[in-house]
């Protein structure tokens, strides 16, 4: 989806919009920014299935911007990005209406938002379980050196791994998996384990997916 219309597509259930987490918050003339810690940190971004790959161009934004891009926030962009983020698919008229703002001037400053790498994109949400993924697992994969490729090269072939991040402490990456079944599991942490060492933890439950992002 492009930018935010009057109409909205049928048939989707809920949208979402994406918002970068570094976000400049101006108040009573003072600017405060969310700051990404861990510099060591990356996302890489694999083929994976269309109802996660909004979250690659999420991590792909947050890596390119940089602290002379980042735009400063007023309460009206707050209430237009809480908004778009409890429904991605509403209406330039409806968000206008909310924000109490003309269609013109709410349309010119989601733009503005876009254009700034505020909101990242839009989606709907797909559920995993629905196309048969029946089972989410992390692994925890201990890379035993530098050369990244082999990893690239093997996520680049594996679609059911959805998430991947460079991260500190023992384990060199943490890696989210989709599988059909335990036995599919067994297939890909297999994959994986070529690469290196890996513990695999099966999710029971997701108490908390997602969450709707404020300046900080």
């Amino acid at each position: 989806m492009g930018e935010l219309g009057g109409e909205v597509l049928p048939g989707i259930d809920c949208g979402h919009v994406f918002i970068s987490p570094r976000l400049r918050h101006t108040r009573n003339g003072r600017s405060t920014e969310n700051q990404r810690c861990g510099r060591n940190f990356s996302e890489i971004s694999p083929s994976m299935p269309d109802f996660e790959r909004p979250r690659a161009v999420f991590g792909a934004i947050i890596d390119s911007m940089s602290d002379d891009n980042r735009l400063p926030l007023d309460r009206t962009d707050e209430a237009i990005l809480q908004a778009i983020q409890e429904d991605g698919r509403i209406s330039t008229a409806d968000l206008a209406r909310t924000v109490s703002l003309s269609p013109s001037s709410t349309a010119d400053r989601v733009r503005r938002l876009v254009d700034a790498g505020v909101i990242t994109g839009y989606t709907a949400t797909v559920s995993p379980a629905a196309l048969g993924y029946s089972i989410m697992a992390f692994v925890r994969l201990a890379y035993p050196s530098g050369n990244y490729k082999p990893l690239h090269d093997l996520l680049d072939v594996t679609p059911e791994v959805v998430e991947a991040h460079h991260v500190t402490g023992d384990d060199c990456f943490i890696i989210k998996v989709l599988a059909r079944s335990m036995s599919d599991l067994e297939r890909l942490t297999g994959r994986l384990a070529t690469l290196g060492p890996v513990t695999t933890n099966v999710v029971y439950s997701s108490p908390l997916t997602r969450r709707r992002l404020e300046p900080a």
